[in-house]
């Protein structure tokens, strides 16, 4: 089940009544500047919650609708989100715009320096995935319009052995818990892919996200992935592949 919940018949209502009428409070965020300053919205558990923590003032919400409603009624001076979610949401709930880029980062799998063959095999099998199209229909599949989920080829050789992956589990939705205590999601996906085309089984392991790189570093997992760019810090410690996809993180104000 998707951490974006689905909205009830109230909340819909509510959403349709103030998309079509009423004065909107003014807009107090301008600029990336201004942010210091503002009470931030992001949607719990996404990247978009990682990336502004080091911000004073966040609130957090369920959905990225709720959070555009409450953005309108002026609860929150902006919200910070994926771009593709806001666009999505914005369809919902009118009165609103984007008002600038906020990051743009390339996610990566985190590899240990002393397994620089992993690497390469990984950036093979990106490669690969990338070139069949699989890559992009996985893409598609989770922040696009899509339903597309990858399954595992019938007969894979997984005859090589096994490799740990680190996720923290929280962040979807590229890993996340899907309600049973299974985690799913676009990194869960995508390293089974990865693996398959590698002819290895795959072991998720579940940590806190503050240790993803260090666990690949003291070689307790084999790589790891969650939303995790390279970074002057993060490359003194561990190696990277080549990036999987690409995160644009806008900011919405009132029009």
């Amino acid at each position: 089940m998707k951490k974006t919940i689905a909205l009830t018949l109230v909340l819909a209502a509510l959403m349709t009544i103030s998309a079509c009428g009423g004065d909107l409070a003014p807009n107090t965020v301008f600029s990336v500047d201004d942010l210091d300053k503002a009470v931030i919205g992001v949607v719990e558990n996404t990247t978009s919650e990682v990336l502004t923590a080091d911000y004073e003032t966040v609130r957090l919400y369920a959905a990225p609708e709720t959070l555009l409603l409450d953005l309108r009624n002026a609860g929150v001076d902006c919200a910070v989100m994926e771009k593709n979610t806001a666009k999505a949401a914005m369809k919902q709930v009118r009165g609103l715009k984007i008002l600038t880029e906020f990051v743009k980062l390339e996610f990566r799998f985190a590899v240990a320096k002393e397994n620089p063959d992993l690497r390469d095999d990984i950036n093979a099998a990106l490669d690969e995935l990338d070139k069949s199209g699989v890559l992009k229909k996985m893409i598609d599949g989770y922040f696009g319009n899509g339903d597309y989920r990858y399954e595992s080829p019938a007969g894979v050789d997984r005859s090589k052995g096994t490799l740990t992956l680190a996720v923290d589990g929280k962040l979807w939705p590229y890993a996340y818990d899907d309600g049973s205590g299974t985690i799913v999601g676009f990194d869960i996906d995508l390293a089974r892919a990865v693996c398959d085309h590698l002819g290895v089984e795959l072991k998720v392991s579940v940590v806190e996200r503050e240790d993803l790189i260090q666990l690949v570093q003291y070689g307790k997992a084999d790589f790891s992935l969650g939303c995790i760019y390279e970074c002057d810090k993060s490359r003194e410690l561990v190696d990277f592949t080549n990036p999987y996809i690409e995160s644009t993180q806008v900011i919405v104000v009132r029009k």
